[in-house]
C-alpha cells in the first residue's frame, strides 16, 4: 500500500456494554501490523475500559499500527460504541431503567415510604421510593447516586442518577363485591 493512502490513524470500533461501562473491563485485542519489508507482525493490546467511559471515547495506542515510509507508523485508536441494552437506557451519567412494573394497590397507596426493589445493572438491588401520591403510567422517580459513574480529571468522582419510569399492572377481573367496596372507597357514583 503506498504510504499516502495510510492515514495516521487506524481507528477500531469497540462495543462495549452498560455492565463494561460501569464496572469497567479489559479486554485483549490482536493487531496485525504491515511492516515497510512486506511482512506482517501480530501483537496484543489490552484496552482497559475504565467506569465510566462514554460513547465516542477514545484510547489511542501510539505508533503501533501499520509501517509507513516517511512517516511514524499508524496511531490505533479505539472509539468506545455503547451495545443496547434490555433494560436500560444511559443519557451521560444519568442511567434509565424502563417499565418498573407497580401493581395498582401500590400506584394507589404509596406514602414515600414504600420501597420497590429493582435490579441494578451488576445484579444488586436497588430500592427505589414509591411516590407518596398516586402513580400514574409513565411517571417517574429519581435515585440520586444511584446511575453511571462520573469521570473528570482521569478518576471517578461520583454517580450520576437513576430514573425509574414506573407502569401500572392493573388487573385482569374485579368482582362486583370489590369493584362496589372500591367505588365507595374512591368515593365515584355507582
Amino acid at each position: 500500500m503506498p504510504t499516502a493512502e495510510i492515514p495516521s490513524e487506524w481507528v477500531y470500533p469497540v462495543q462495549a456494554t452498560l455492565e463494561e461501562l460501569y464496572y469497567g473491563v479489559t479486554q485483549r485485542y490482536r493487531i496485525t501490523r504491515h511492516l515497510l519489508n512486506g511482512k506482517t507482525r501480530d501483537l496484543f493490546i489490552d484496552l482497559e475500559i475504565l467506569p465510566g467511559f462514554k460513547k465516542g471515547t477514545k484510547i489511542r495506542f501510539a505508533g503501533v499500527g501499520n509501517e509507513r515510509v516517511n512517516a511514524r507508523p499508524q496511531d490505533v485508536v479505539f472509539v468506545i460504541e455503547e451495545a443496547a441494552h434490555p433494560h436500560f437506557t444511559r443519557e451521560g451519567s444519568t442511567l434509565r431503567v424502563m417499565n418498573v412494573e407497580l401493581d395498582l394497590i401500590e400506584a394507589l397507596t404509596g406514602d414515600g415510604k414504600m420501597l420497590k426493589r429493582i435490579r441494578g445493572l451488576g445484579g444488586e438491588d436497588i430500592l427505589v421510593p414509591i411516590p407518596p401520591a398516586v402513580v400514574r403510567p409513565g411517571d417517574m422517580t429519581r435515585v440520586p447516586g444511584a446511575g453511571m459513574p462520573m469521570r473528570r480529571g482521569g478518576k471517578v468522582v461520583g454517580k450520576g442518577d437513576l430514573i425509574v419510569h414506573w407502569t401500572i399492572a392493573f388487573p385482569g377481573k374485579i368482582s362486583k363485591i370489590k369493584r362496589d367496596a372500591l367505588r365507595a372507597a374512591l368515593m365515584m357514583p355507582a
